[in-house]
C-alpha cells in the first residue's frame, strides 16, 4: 500500500496542521504560499506524505509561526484545541471497539 493511502498521523503531522488552522488559513492558500497543491498540504497534516525542510519552512513562516516554535511543540508543548469536534475525533481512534460500541450508543442518543 502506497503511503498517500495510508494516514499516519505524527505530532508533526498535528503540528503542522495547527499551526494552520490556529491561523484560519485554507489549505489552497498554504498551497500557493509552499508552492504545491491543496491535496498535497492535506496529505502533510494526515501523514500520507512526507514534506521537506524546504517547504516545512516556508508553511511555519507563512503561518506566522517561527521554527522555534513549531520545535516547542515538537518537545511537549500542548497543542491547543482548536476544534472540539476534531478533538474527539482524534480520541475515537485510540478507543478499542468494545468502549467504541458505548460511545456510539451514546451519541446516538444525543442526535435522536
Amino acid at each position: 500500500m502506497k503511503r498517500s493511502q495510508q494516514k499516519r498521523i505524527t505530532l508533526k503531522s498535528k503540528v503542522i496542521r495547527y499551526m494552520r488552522v490556529s491561523k484560519r488559513i485554507a489549505q489552497s492558500r498554504a498551497a500557493l504560499a509552499a508552492d504545491c497543491s491543496e491535496a498535497a498540504i492535506g496529505h502533510y497534516e494526515t501523514g500520507r506524505m512526507g514534506i521537506s525542510e524546504e517547504r516545512l519552512t516556508k508553511l511555519i513562516k507563512f503561518y506566522g509561526y517561527s521554527f522555534e516554535d513549531f520545535q516547542e511543540f515538537l518537545k511537549g508543548k500542548p497543542l491547543p484545541v482548536i476544534s472540539l469536534k476534531d478533538e474527539c475525533v482524534s480520541l475515537l481512534d485510540h478507543i478499542d471497539d468494545t468502549k467504541l460500541r458505548a460511545v456510539h450508543a451514546v451519541l446516538t442518543s444525543f442526535v435522536q
